[in-house]
């Protein structure tokens, strides 16, 4: 029985169980200023690459930006065959086979028409991709937080801003190093 306690206090000290107050309070102290300071590394260095969310909502961005460079293009293309520029403005191209000005105008305005549903529906799809990539980057924080949590100091200092953090972090605790731990403790 005392073997299997002593066993086990080895494997607790060994593994890190017990952290020392100046350890706990530098890591805190580092955690904090790196994810404040730092949030773009810190998402997109620990954000979860497998995670399913991550993955379905990053597919459906390709699709969706497909969709809207093909929308932008053809709405391009028909500025490009019904307008020119006439004293900086853009000007509807009349054919030269309409002579009455009812004519003409009624050929401008189902130009323009196009032109608008055109836009409106590449307005729409931009609206849509626009919201998925700010639902992708709130799930990338998401799993970011999750991995972050689980990572290790080690892993942690592999990203140089957060080396440089808990460099800070040090040299702060060496200058009240009692005041440290009791601001980072917790």
């Amino acid at each position: 029985m005392q073997k299997l306690f002593t066993l086990l206090l080895i494997f607790i000290v060994t593994t890190g169980f017990f952290h020392s107050k100046k350890d706990k309070a530098l890591e805190n102290c580092a955690d904090y200023n790196f994810k404040n300071k730092h949030t773009k590394e810190y998402v997109s260095y620990f954000y979860d690459r497998d995670d399913p969310k991550v993955l379905g909502i990053s597919r459906t961005i390709k699709i969706q930006q497909k969709a809207v460079d093909k929308l932008s293009q053809k709405h391009s293309d028909y500025l490009k065959k019904n307008y020119k520029i006439e004293n900086s403005l853009a000007v509807v191209i009349i054919p030269k086979d309409l002579t009455t000005t009812e004519a003409k105008k009624s050929y401008e305005n189902v130009i323009e028409s196009q032109s608008l549903k055109l836009l409106d529906a590449w307005t729409e799809e931009a609206v849509f991709l626009r919201h998925e990539k700010k639902l992708l980057e709130e799930m990338k924080e998401y799993t970011a937080k999750k991995v972050f949590n689980k990572s290790s100091i080690k892993e942690k200092i592999e990203v140089n801003s957060y080396y440089k953090e808990l460099s800070n972090c040090e040299k702060e605790h060496s200058e009240a190093s009692k005041a440290f731990e009791l601001k980072w403790i917790d």
